[in-house]
């Protein structure tokens, strides 16, 4: 059975179906990330980019670094997913975004060497000081 998340902006001019498994689900401590949100960090479900579609208005992208670019609402300023460069086959969508938040059950932290030293967390996932082991 193939899996459908929805979600969309603040504002409700963006709006996104993204079809098939989650290839990940993580919280990165990143500082553009954290920048990004004004959070300590951003949820974030990896999707396969054929997957991904925007079924209400556009979003606008913004380059944030090098290797990012990252799509949000150009009305309410939301943040919805992002591409990395040299990655075309997949997309981060800001799990806040989501419909129906209790889809998202992250299984990592990603950039853990950049967690804000405020911050405490209780769970018992993984910790990675920066992107996590391939393989």
């Amino acid at each position: 059975m193939k899996h459908t998340f929805t979600g969309g902006c603040l504002c409700g001019a963006v709006r996104y179906e993204s079809s098939g498994d989650p290839l990940l689900m993580l919280l990165c401590h990143c500082s553009q990330c954290q920048k990004a949100t004004g959070g300590a960090f951003m949820p974030v479900v990896v999707a396969k980019s054929d997957g991904l579609r925007v079924t209400k208005g556009e979003t606008r992208a913004y380059h944030s670094s090098e290797s990012a670019m990252r799509h949000f609402c150009p009305n309410c300023g939301t943040p919805i997913f992002f591409e990395r460069r040299g990655q075309p086959e997949w997309r981060g969508i800001i799990a806040g975004t989501l419909d129906d938040q209790s889809q998202f059950a992250p299984r990592m932290h990603v950039w853990s060497s950049r967690m804000v030293p405020w911050l405490h967390l209780a769970d018992d996932l993984p910790r990675h000081a920066e992107f996590p082991p391939q393989g």
